[in-house]
C-alpha cells in the first residue's frame, strides 16, 4: 500500500520499478518527466509517497525534505553502477514474495493534466489494468510473437497499461525509446 513515485523517463529501470511495486503490493505514481519541483511537491504530498526513483537528470528538479514530510527515501538511477541505491536493492536484496492483491486493490495512481485545476490522482485498480490489458489483447489480436515500441511516455496511462502491462500479460517484447 506505500506510494511509490517514479520519476523516470522512459528505460528498463521503469519497467523493473512497475513490476516490483506490483510484486511487493506498493502502488505506483508514475510523474510526468517534464514535471517541475512545485508540480512534484504537490504530486508527491497528495498520493502520500514514501519513495521517490528518479532519473539522475531529473534529480535536482525534487523538492526539499521539508517540503514533502511523508517522503522517507529518494533513490537516483544513473548516478552510475557503484553509487545508485537503485541498482545497490537490485545487487544485495533477495527477491521478496508476490504480494496477493485484490482485485480492487488500487495498483497505480495517475495525476491528469491539471487544465481544470491542480492535478488530482487518477487511481488504477489491478482489475481495470488487467481488463484494459485484455481489451488492448483482444482487439488488436497480440500473441507472444508480437513486439511493441514505446513511443510515448510510460508514465502515461497508454504507456503504462497498453504497452507495459499488455505485453507482459501476452509475453511479446517491449521496445522502449
Amino acid at each position: 500500500g506505500d506510494r511509490v513515485a517514479l520519476l523516470l523517463d522512459n528505460g528498463v529501470p521503469f519497467v523493473l520499478a512497475v513490476f516490483a511495486c506490483t510484486k511487493l503490493g506498493a502502488i505506483v505514481v508514475p510523474l510526468g518527466v517534464r514535471s517541475q519541483t512545485p508540480e512534484l511537491v504537490h504530486a508527491l504530498n497528495d498520493c502520500g509517497a514514501v519513495l521517490v526513483i528518479a532519473d539522475a537528470a531529473l534529480a535536482p528538479r525534487l523538492p526539499l525534505a521539508s517540503e514533502t514530510p511523508e517522503l522517507r527515501h529518494s533513490w537516483v538511477v544513473g548516478a552510475g553502477p557503484a553509487e545508485s541505491a537503485f541498482a545497490k536493492v537490485l545487487l544485495t536484496h533477495a527477491t521478496a514474495p508476490a504480494h496477493d492483491a485484490a482485485e480492487d486493490d488500487v495498483a497505480a495512481i495517475l495525476y491528469t493534466s491539471g487544465t481544470t485545476g491542480r492535478p488530482k490522482g487518477a487511481t488504477l485498480t489491478h482489475l481495470s489494468i488487467v481488463h484494459s490489458a485484455m481489451h488492448y489483447e483482444l482487439a488488436m489480436g497480440l500473441t507472444s510473437v508480437d513486439r511493441s515500441m514505446a513511443c510515448v511516455p510510460l508514465s502515461h496511462v497508454t504507456g503504462l497499461v497498453a504497452q507495459i502491462m499488455t505485453m507482459a500479460r501476452c509475453a511479446g517484447t517491449l521496445l522502449i525509446l
